[in-house]
Parts: structure tokens; sequence; C-alpha cells
């Protein structure tokens, strides 16, 4: 495995007088892309934050296998030992199901009414206290076992249950009127939405052009029974105001924003290059396993 394509990385300059035993890692593995971040406990402060990318796609989880070994042996970070690791690994295989229907031995009958799941994969079952749910879902066997070989007891989630909890903590935050949340990710989509401090639906599309985004997002909507012109789009991950899908999705709907950081941390200065609606499902990991 050749070293990433592009490289994106903000450290702070008090990384080098912060032991790692004072920190926690998150880490997300995706299709797309892998990155971490590092809190610093004692301040509730991230001050970290790195990302890779190669530019041939994975197709197979094989690679994204391969591409997690080869930064777990050369990213200098990520080879020393924090207490607490929390890991977002993502699939498209992953179903919500509500917490009093939930039984933890049919969890892989969850997963095959609704898909087709690849052998060597793995079950997790990541409880969503704020929407008082379950997240079931599969992932790579072998990158769940590369992690925990690597790590001391990380936490490992489906990297959907980051975005879950960040929608819920921004809505939180609001008025609690509805409101919908679209992550963006380079062949995905996440779309959530919540009213009045609940979850009504969440689901996850792959997409090929700004158009199929519009039309993943309308029909979201639709299954809510509410008019885009009455809803509150947050948008999240990949996505600006000087884009071209920004200002599609502003033609239908009646609010359309940028998401803010997550406002239960504080973030270095150096984070500020990064643009606050950027990395929301990373930072959010470390709501996973609280």
């Amino acid at each position: 495995m050749k070293a990433p394509d592009h490289t994106a990385r903000y450290f702070d300059p008090a990384c080098g007088n912060i032991s790692s035993y004072f920190c926690q890692l998150y880490i997300r593995v995706s299709r797309d892309e892998i990155s971490y971040c590092i809190l610093d406990t004692e301040r509730s402060r991230f001050i970290a934050l790195a990302a890779f990318q190669w530019n041939q796609p994975v197709k197979e989880p094989v690679q994204a296998h391969a591409q997690l070994e080869f930064l777990l042996q050369h990213e200098e970070w990520l080879k020393k030992k924090f207490p607490a690791v929390i890991a977002g690994v993502g699939s498209p295989f992953h179903t919500l199901v509500p917490k009093p229907l939930f039984d933890p031995a049919k969890s892989k009958g969850y997963l095959d009414f609704n898909f087709r799941v690849p052998a060597n994969h793995a079950c997790l079952e990541d409880p969503i206290d704020e929407a008082g749910a379950v997240n079931v879902s599969s992932v790579s066997l072998h990158i769940k076992e590369l992690l925990a070989g690597h790590f001391v007891n990380p936490a490992i989630v489906h990297e959907s249950t980051a975005f879950l909890k960040a929608a819920w903590h921004h809505h939180k935050a609001g008025p609690l009127a509805s409101q919908m949340f679209l992550n963006l990710r380079s062949k995905e989509i996440d779309l959530v939405f919540y009213d009045q401090g609940k979850l009504v639906l969440f689901n996850s599309f792959q997409y090929g052009s700004k158009e199929d985004v519009l039309y993943y997002t309308l029909y979201f909507l639709e299954q809510a029974a509410v008019l885009p012109q009455q809803s509150k789009l947050i948008l999240c991950g990949l996505i600006g105001e000087e884009t071209e899908l920004y200002q599609l999705l502003a033609n239908y709907f009646g609010q359309v924003s940028l998401a803010d950081r997550l406002p239960v941390f504080t973030y270095s200065p150096i984070l500020d290059e990064v643009p606050a609606q950027q990395f929301q499902d990373l930072f959010a990991l470390a709501l996973c396993g609280s």
C-alpha cells in the first residue's frame, strides 16, 4: 500500500508538550477517507485533526483494511497509547431499531431483512439514547480486528452513530422546531430529521450528482410529511455556500444553513482553518460510548 494521495493536518503547537495519556483518540474509517482527531481531556478541547485520502476508489473491504494498516504503521500519533480510543467504521449495512423493540438475539435478522450482508462482517449494536433507538450495523471483520489488535480495548461503532448524535446535539441547542440535517460525503449522504427533540427519520443514500442529492433529500422529506418550504435544512460535510449544491438546495428549502461546531467541546484555534460544518461525524465520535 502506497502513501495517501492527499493529506490534511491541523495540529496545535502544544501537541508536542501533551502526553497521549492525557488525550483521547477518535478515528473514522470509511470508503472515502480515514481521519482522526485528538481531544485534550483536561481542557475538553480538540487539539489535532488529520485526514487521508487515496485517489484509487475503495471497492472491497480488503482495500480499506490495507489503507488503515498503512496508517497505523506509519502515522506517529496512531502509534501512541491512549487511555480511550473510539473508532467509527463505515459500511452501507445499518438500520435503526426502536429500543422497546430491540432484541440482541435478532440483530443479524434485522440486517438480513434489509441487506445482503457479505461474509466476514461483524455485527455492531450502538445504543443511541438520545433517539431512543439502537443502531444495528455490520462492518468489515478484518477492519474491526485490525483496530482491536492495534489499540487497547477500542470502542468500535458505526460511523452513522456519530452523525446521529451530532445532529441531536445541534437540534437540542436550537428551538427544537423541525430540523433536517444532511451530511455530505464524497459518494454518500446521511439524512436525519428531528422534530420537538425526537428522531423522526434517518437514512443514507449513495449519489452520483448534485441532482441525486436533491432528489434523495426531497424524497426523504416527503416521508416525513413536511413541505420543503417549511423545513430548516442544516448542512454538514463536504459542502459550502459557494457550491452549486448549496445553491440548488437553497432554491427548494425555506431555510438552509451550514452547521456550527458541536457546542459541547472547545477547539484549538488552528482548527479555525477547517470549515465548521466539516468533520462533524469525526468530532462527534467523542459523544459515543458515553
